[in-house]
């Protein structure tokens, strides 16, 4: 998974999709979210009710660097040239200002208020993190649905989806 906290840069591109292709896409999701300080607590409850144990929560903590007591997302979502295109930033609100730039992904909407987010760097091009979304007034909530990563076991996987259940963790207001 590429998911980045600290706003380091992996930068990606991705064709636009068959059914995007050659025509306009009405997206809820263009613009950008932000979740405001999160708690930890909040963060370590979304993980455990994905039924992470305390020791596989803390280790990713650690492993991240996600040590504060808050911590801070914003998602942009953008179409160059009719391709979805995300920036993730997350960081720590309490030691530093957002960072300049966060995690290029692209991303496609799929049917029943989907979006699937993925890379073409061949590093990275296998996996895939599936969610839901519900977007209300300036509010979009996102739910883990799946992700998919051949190189991985079942097991790493697993481990490897706590990232997104951290994005899912809270939902973020329209900002932008």
């Amino acid at each position: 998974m590429l998911f980045v906290f600290t706003g380091a840069t992996a930068k990606v591109s991705l064709g636009a999709p068959r059914e995007e292709r050659g025509h306009r896409v009405r997206d809820p999701l263009v613009g950008t979210w932000d979740t405001g300080r999160i708690s930890f607590d909040r963060i370590k409850a979304s993980l455990a009710s994905a039924g992470y144990t305390d020791p596989e929560i803390w280790f990713f903590m650690r492993d991240f660097g996600l040590s504060a007591t808050s911590w801070r997302f914003d998602l942009t979502f953008y179409r160059p040239g009719g391709v979805g295109s995300l920036i993730r930033t997350g960081w720590n609100p309490e030691t530093s200002a957002m960072p300049t730039d966060g995690e290029h992904a692209r991303y496609r909407l799929l049917p029943k208020r989907r979006i699937a987010i993925t890379s073409t760097d061949p590093k990275f091009h296998r996996w895939r993190e599936v969610y839901s979304y519900r977007v209300t007034g300036r509010t979009v909530r996102f739910r883990v649905v799946g992700e998919t990563d051949p190189s991985l076991t079942k097991a790493q996987l697993r481990l490897d989806k706590r990232g997104m259940y951290v994005m899912a963790a809270a939902p973020l207001k329209k900002i932008g």
